[in-house]
């Protein structure tokens, strides 16, 4: 009659990718590790554009703050999340326009698909 095939298959993956194909299967993969530094640095600096005037001196302190944190944490080898979320509850919590709000909301989208 015919051989009967039998495979097995063990993986183990550790922070990584696995792509299995057979028979006359092809895979074409892309993985991306890290953060887009490019993309915070714009998000920083849209945030920054978007203080009003009108904010208190201690807010600012505190956003330059939050900004720093969460580029220094995202840019690092091993982010701490718990560091990130206290900077981005920070930032929401500042009263500095609608233009800021949204910005903040576009740093907080990114740093979701990051996290």
């Amino acid at each position: 009659m015919g051989l009967d095939e039998n495979t097995k298959h063990s993986i183990t993956v550790n922070n990584g990718q696995v792509n299995l194909a057979s028979d006359s299967a092809k895979i074409n993969a892309t993985q991306n590790n890290g953060v887009d530094i490019k993309k915070i640095e714009s998000l920083i600096t849209n945030i920054i554009s978007n203080i009003d005037v009108a904010t208190s001196l201690e807010d600012r302190q505190q956003i330059e703050e939050s900004l720093e944190m969460i580029q220094t944490e995202l840019t690092s080898p091993k982010p701490k999340k718990s560091m990130i979320n206290m900077a981005l509850e920070g930032l929401k919590m500042i009263e500095s326009g609608t233009e800021f709000s949204a910005a903040v909301v576009k740093l907080v989208k990114f740093v979701q698909t990051v996290m």
